[in-house]
């Protein structure tokens, strides 16, 4: 019981961050960059620079990728009360999967990362396999794994 409770919680308090906090809709997906064309010398400090902004981009992207990875599994979570449409549900991880191969393609995808996407989806997916009738919620949230 306890652990439900703070799953809930954990569900509550990102959907909240994510109103409060996400501009978008959906999780910020990185591009791929090359050299930047504005820095065509081989200054030390702008190269720092870079390094230090392309860490920052990875951390925020991360940081984007979870909130809306968590806010997923709560639509999957939630399927026995809410009705949400299969498509809505599949634009989602379509986003997510964006954002997840994003983060993929320029080595910005951590093992803290991956140990919490692991956890809440296990659990997401157990207790929804438990509680839950709607075949529906249930197949995405085993194809999406």
């Amino acid at each position: 019981v306890t652990s439900s409770k703070n799953l809930e919680r954990l569900f509550e308090t990102n959907r909240k961050y994510l109103h409060e906090h996400g501009r978008d809709s959906k999780p910020t997906v990185l591009t791929l960059n090359g050299n930047n064309s504005t820095n065509a010398g081989n200054n030390k400090k702008s190269s720092k620079e870079d390094n230090s902004m392309a860490r920052a981009q990875k951390a925020a992207a991360s940081k984007s990728c979870l909130a809306y990875f968590v806010d997923l599994q709560y639509d999957f979570y939630q399927q026995k009360e809410e009705q949400l449409a299969e498509t809505a549900l599949r634009d989602k991880m379509v986003a997510v999967i964006a954002s997840l191969d994003s983060l993929l393609q320029v080595s910005g995808f951590s093992d803290g990362l991956l140990c919490k996407m692991v956890v809440v989806s296990s659990f997401a997916l157990e207790r929804a396999r438990s509680e839950t009738q709607n075949v529906s919620a249930h197949h995405l949230s085993r194809e999406f794994l």
